[in-house]
């Protein structure tokens, strides 16, 4: 088993925590967790969310990953998962009891949590990110190819971020801070034009993100060599497919399928997951979130990225067209 740190890597509610966990849970891993989550790690705030082309020095960026990947970040949101400031205590206010309470909670979670995922320093080291798709050519070419990418359904992303909703799922500040990348808007203006002429829907716009958050890094699976896998097929075909993760990143042990069917804490406090374990129906729940005018309009943002390999009306993956597609938009 390599010791080089593994990173995985997939847009915010594709499963990545879930994945993580597992595969820590299994192989005595420690795990840093979001680091480009910049109300967590402030430095990051520069970095989260941008398009890196392949061969760019980016020194900062390398300075701040070199750190991250050396296990050399230490924090209450990277270590344990707690924003720092879900634990301050309000001075006034009408609201200081109820705040109280929640900071109470956020108290009590972090005790939880410390003793869930402290792990010796000497472990091996996996690295979750939902804010680095679009520079993963980038960390292939300067950190090795250990690195998985989580891909979930367009369909159930977009309905799990508008039933949660709040700060961390605003489409409007995404959408505006892609569109004004320059790198990006300079390497693929053409295709982006699409999406600046029209005024999107809440449904289309996380569609937008998602197709730009995923298209390319599906695209270089093959370039760069690391590891794409479809969030259902994990559901569906779990002898299979973590075989084929684990084999890819070097690791010894496949996650215990009594582990497997277990939903990470995000899904269970977004109550996404309506039982307390995940098989095969929750697959298409996310399908009755949406009426049929919102399936259309998921459908003709994916076409005209040009994603055949999920279609708005079957939740599942058609791996093939994935593996087949040669001329992927962004």
């Amino acid at each position: 088993m390599s010791n080089d740190p593994i990173i995985i890597c997939g847009s915010g509610r594709s499963g990545t925590t879930w994945v993580l966990d597992s595969i820590a849970e299994a192989n005595g891993c420690r795990t840093i967790f979001e680091p480009l989550q910049w109300l967590g790690v402030p430095e990051a705030k520069p970095f989260a969310n941008r398009y890196v082309r392949d061969s760019d020095a980016e020194p900062e960026l390398k300075k701040f990953m070199d750190k991250v990947l050396s296990g050399k970040m230490n924090s209450l949101w990277t270590d344990y998962r707690i924003l720092p400031d879900t634990l301050l205590w309000p001075e006034f206010g009408s609201l200081r009891n109820k705040l109280g309470r929640l900071i109470k909670g956020s108290y009590e979670k972090l005790i939880i949590h410390y003793l869930k995922y402290r792990r010796s320093e000497s472990r091996s080291l996996i690295v979750k990110f939902i804010r680095a798709n679009l520079m993963l050519g980038w960390l292939s070419e300067n950190y090795g190819h250990k690195i998985l990418l989580v891909v979930r359904h367009p369909g159930a992303v977009v309905a799990s971020k508008l039933r949660i909703g709040g700060r961390h799922w605003r489409h409007g500040d995404l959408l505006k801070k892609y569109l004004q990348d320059k790198q990006l808007r300079e390497d693929y203006s053409e295709n982006l034009k699409y999406v600046l002429k029209r005024s999107l829907s809440p449904v289309e716009a996380h569609t937008v993100i998602w197709c730009i958050e995923n298209a390319l890094p599906i695209h270089n699976e093959k370039k760069y060599g690391y590891c794409v896998v479809f969030y259902e097929d994990l559901i569906s075909n779990i002898d299979t497919e973590w075989k084929r993760i684990i084999n890819a990143l070097q690791l010894r042990n496949i996650p215990d399928k009594g582990l497997l069917v277990k939903p990470s804490q995000q899904a269970q406090v977004s109550d996404e997951i309506k039982t307390k374990l995940l098989d095969q129906k929750q697959i298409g729940r996310w399908m009755s979130y949406f009426d049929k005018k919102q399936l259309f309009e998921i459908g003709e943002i994916l076409n005209f990225f040009d994603i055949d390999f999920y279609n708005a009306f079957d939740p599942m993956p058609n791996r093939s067209e994935c593996h087949e597609a040669n001329d992927i938009k962004l």
